[in-house]
């Protein structure tokens, strides 16, 4: 296609293939954007390869690190299928050794046309993830990985502090996702910085200018483009803590140093935004059960393991502190032939950390609560669970407190006072 360039990138920390594998594939997005030069599409193409290598060693995925970077002029106006046409035979030169996904404008309908046009190529799986079955939403996977590492950021950063303030920086297909779930739980107050406010305000109503450097807030979440927090920003800013969610928001060393010395947590977006190559590795490595498995499960699994290395990850910035994120992220457990890759672990994870209940009841106010314990005192005999998003009788509940909600009946007429 005219001023379409493509490049794909391979990045790995194996020097040798471990003994059992004939190869680990590569697994990233497939982005588009209108790069100033090739050289930069050729360096942002290099540096999301190696973090795509980091989160698959950290989380021992059983893949490689990866990215198809594409520069191209107005991606609204293209010819689609052309172009998924193109992209399928550049991969095919990797002999279905890399794997993509939805990226920077991309979308999931793009995936699919071009995992019909690559099993045509490699009928047994194509050159697609994560586009086939759209039960697991990638998007979803990767909110629910930084909501985990946001909820384990927030208690090193305060434990038992009643209402963090989290900025987010952009509010594209991943940060809506975050910005709302956070935006439900009581303990979280969410702002927005986007490019466009109206935008902002459609996902949480506490949308802010662009003047985010001027803020004052517990947990920075960049969701923007790359390279964001520069030098200068990291000089500015004033938070105590950052979450990645997009890829590669320091822009480089001397930024990350900044952070370092003014005692910012950092987690690396290697752990916190892992979550969508994690789905990838239980789709790879597990595909019926993948097929056949509620998304919750997926979700509640990535969720897990974000949260439990993001807790590993603080821990041990706060016991060396001289050790950076991007040092520490690079010492993180590597994939060798004793590792059973992530996905193949999945089923294990199902079997001993879900249960079956006879009754759920969702909400632990006094209506909850009363349920549950007359349903055990009338002698019923099925497993009864009683859940709520916070603690039972928490002070932001509706049955505690200042915000206590009573119901008055009159002439038919209800209402809360």
């Amino acid at each position: 296609m005219k001023d379409v360039t493509i490049f794909i990138g391979y990045e790995s920390f194996l020097d040798d293939v471990p003994a059992g594998h004939s190869f680990f594939p590569a697994n990233g997005g497939c982005r588009i954007f209108n790069y100033s030069s090739e050289d930069d599409a050729i360096n942002e193409c290099r540096e999301l390869s190696k973090v795509m290598s980091l989160k698959h060693n950290v989380f021992l995925t059983g893949f490689s690190g990866g990215k198809i970077v594409i520069s191209h002029r107005n991606h609204h106006n293209i010819n689609r299928r052309v172009f998924m046409h193109e992209i399928c035979n550049a991969l095919s030169q990797f002999n279905g050794r890399f794997l993509t996904g939805c990226d920077l404008n991309t979308s999931v309908g793009d995936m699919k046309l071009l995992s019909g046009i690559s099993q045509k190529v490699q009928p047994e799986r194509g050159f697609v993830l994560a586009a086939t079955e759209l039960k697991c939403d990638p998007e979803e996977a990767t909110a629910f990985g930084v909501v985990a590492a946001v909820q384990e950021l927030s208690e090193f950063i305060e434990p038992n502090f009643e209402l963090f303030t989290v900025l987010f920086l952009g509010i594209g297909k991943v940060g809506s996702h975050v910005a709302t779930i956070l935006d439900r739980m009581p303990k979280f107050q969410v702002l927005v910085a986007n490019i466009h406010p109206g935008r902002a305000c459609s996902v949480v109503p506490h949308a802010i200018d662009l003047s985010w450097t001027d803020w004052t807030t517990h947990i920075l979440v960049p969701c923007a483009c790359s390279n964001i927090i520069d030098e200068h920003v990291a000089r500015r800013i004033t938070c105590r803590g950052i979450c990645g969610s997009s890829n590669i928001p320091i822009a480089d060393e001397v930024a990350m140093k900044v952070i370092q010395r003014r005692n910012i947590l950092f987690v690396h977006e290697a752990i916190s935004s892992a979550g969508a190559v994690i789905e990838d590795s239980i789709e790879y490595y597990k595909p019926k059960l993948f097929l056949e498995t509620h998304p919750c499960y997926v979700y509640s699994f990535i969720a897990s393991l974000v949260g439990t290395k993001t807790r590993e990850f603080l821990q041990k910035l706060v016991e060396e502190p001289d050790l950076n994120s991007h040092n520490a992220v690079k010492h993180e457990t590597c994939i060798t032939s004793t590792h059973i890759p992530v996905g193949g672990r999945f089923l294990d994870w199902i079997s001993e950390y879900t249960k079956t209940y006879d009754v759920a009841i969702m909400g632990a106010g006094m209506a909850g609560t009363a349920c549950a314990y007359n349903l055990s005192k009338d002698g019923y005999a099925g497993s009864i669970v009683l859940l709520d998003q916070v603690t039972v009788s928490d002070q932001h509940g509706s049955s505690h407190g200042v915000t206590l909600k009573l119901e008055r009946w009159h002439d038919g007429w209800c209402g809360w006072f």
